[in-house]
Order: C-alpha cells, then sequence, then structure tokens
C-alpha cells in the first residue's frame, strides 16, 4: 500500500503491528521512495515524486484499507500517476536490505529544472486558491473579521484534513477530551477515536437534552479540548445549535470544529461560531467530483 509520506507509512505499519501476530509483524515492512539530490538539481525540498509504500501480509489487508480510507493519506490518482513518470529516477531505501536500491537511471540538468518549475508552478496555484478559499469562508455579517490566507491549510482530500486536524489538536494535552455532537460521517468518528484522544464523549443524536448533559459535565469541572461537528450533519442533514455551542466553547475554553462539507461555506455564513471549518473542496471545485481535496482554516 502506498503513501504520500514516510510518516503516513509508519504510522499505518504501527497500527498493523499492533493487530498482527508475532509471525506477521516480522514482515510488515516500510520502503521509501526519494528523489536523490543529484538528480532534484540541487533542491534540498520535498520532492512530489518522494512516497513509501508498505509491505504486509494480506491477512492484514482489511486493517490496512481502514487506515487508508480514514486517514486520506493515501496518493491520489494524479499523484500516482506523476510519481510513476518520475520512478526511474528514484532511489529506494528500507530497514531490509534488499529493498534499498539506487535510481536506475539519472536526471539530465534539463529534466530537473522542469521539475523543478512544475513544483513552483503548483505552489503558486495553491497560494490563489487559498486566497479564493479565504474570501469565500469570510463572514458577510457586519464587524466580523475577514479570513487571513495564512489560516488556510490544504490537504489532500477532505478526511486527511480532518485527520491533521484531529492529530494535531489531540498533541496539545496528553489524555484531554474530545466530544463528538451530531450524526457525524463515520469515517470522522474512527479518525477520534484513532487519535491520541484520552476519551471520546459521544453526543450522536444532536439533541438540546445532549447539549444539556454537555453542559452539565462542564460545570462539575470536568474540561474537554475540542468538539467536533458538522453543519449540516452527513446523511441526516440535521444541524447543531451553533449559537449555544459557541457560548458554552467561550465559557469552558473549547475548540469548536465544524465540517460544512454538506453544504459549503459559499452556502453557509458559520465561521462567526466556529474555531476551525473543515470542508471537502471535491463538492466546491467540481460537479462531476473527479477532483480531490480538503482544507481547514
Amino acid at each position: 500500500m502506498v503513501f504520500r509520506s514516510a510518516y503516513a507509512a509508519r504510522c499505518c505499519a504501527a497500527g498493523l503491528h499492533t493487530a498482527s501476530s508475532e509471525n506477521q509483524s516480522s514482515i510488515i515492512k516500510i520502503v521509501r521512495f526519494f528523489m536523490p539530490l543529484e538528480s532534484n538539481w540541487g533542491d534540498s525540498a520535498t520532492h512530489w515524486a518522494n512516497f513509501a509504500a508498505v509491505l504486509f501480509p494480506l491477512d492484514l489487508k482489511k486493517q490496512a484499507m481502514a487506515f487508508w480510507r480514514d486517514t486520506g493519506s493515501g496518493l491520489s490518482t494524479r499523484h500516482a500517476s506523476y510519481c510513476l513518470e518520475e520512478l526511474d529516477y528514484l532511489d529506494s531505501d528500507s530497514s531490509e536490505p534488499k529493498f534499498r536500491t539506487p535510481a536506475p537511471q539519472k536526471r539530465s540538468r534539463h529534466l530537473s529544472q522542469q521539475s523543478l518549475m512544475l513544483t513552483q508552478s503548483a505552489d503558486d496555484s495553491m497560494d490563489e486558491v487559498k486566497s479564493l478559499l479565504a474570501k469565500l469562508a469570510t463572514s458577510e455579517q457586519a464587524g466580523q473579521p475577514s479570513v487571513d490566507v495564512k489560516d488556510v491549510f490544504l490537504y489532500p482530500n477532505g478526511m486527511n484534513a480532518i485527520y491533521a486536524l484531529s492529530e494535531g489538536l489531540a498533541s496539545f494535552a496528553a489524555d484531554s477530551k474530545v466530544a463528538a455532537y451530531g450524526w457525524l460521517y463515520p469515517e470522522t468518528v474512527n479518525v477520534l477515536r484513532q487519535s491520541p484522544w484520552g476519551k471520546v464523549l459521544s453526543y450522536k443524536n444532536g439533541t438540546e437534552e445532549e447539549l444539556d448533559q454537555l453542559e452539565s459535565m462542564l460545570k462539575s469541572g470536568q474540561q474537554i479540548l475540542a468538539l467536533f461537528c458538522e453543519l449540516p450533519s452527513n446523511i441526516k442533514l440535521s444541524s447543531p445549535n451553533l449559537h449555544r455551542i459557541r457560548a458554552l466553547a467561550d465559557k469552558y475554553g473549547f475548540i469548536v470544529a465544524c465540517d460544512d462539507t454538506v453544504a459549503g461555506y459559499a452556502n453557509i455564513d458559520a465561521i462567526p461560531y466556529v474555531d476551525v471549518m473543515m470542508s471537502s473542496l471535491t463538492k466546491t471545485f467540481s460537479g462531476f467530483s473527479n477532483v480531490t481535496g480538503g482544507r481547514w482554516g
């Protein structure tokens, strides 16, 4: 199974080691493919052709696919196509000696410069996308600040954005609690459970009564670091009481993370009530759903 980064491959392998027997665990290997500096014309930045593969017994396919699906860490088809074009110029490295191989070919200076120009062009395009998203996400309510382009973070797909946010927030405080409010997308719940949270509190009905329960818990002195919700929720299309959630967040000091994928930030104005808005850009930029992307800001 292939991943965009060695970090994602290590996370997948770690999960497989946990789920495997001793005999299976010894077979799990990571192979990293990377562009050597001499082929990248001295550029020390991570090259887009770099990727990593996890080799594992077929018996662990279900667990590997679950990680790939929930975290959004796999290669997109376009990324994979680019990697295939560059494969002959990549070295490989692994803890297993037989998987350490030099690149079959070395790039010419012309090809290296051409690749760098493509990468720089992609960076410029990402900046344009961030600027557009910041403009669209800015609230139309009077007195609300504009969304700064520096506060927009792009990810290859929506689930990877949610995964990155959950992992990042959970790392702030060991054993902290997170609330999952409303009927969330199943993969989002899986991500919260897999992240290093101390406890995931479930309020899956998204009712006022459950907000009463949350408020009572907070009044008793217990704390949560964040609350994840959707507006509207995927499948049920129910909407949380963001006004009340915002008031509770301000009073008890937790982060409100909202996924607006179903409606889109161009159709709703929820930024004043949340700290982080997540969205799948597939629905925003393509009526044919043939592109992927995610962001949070």
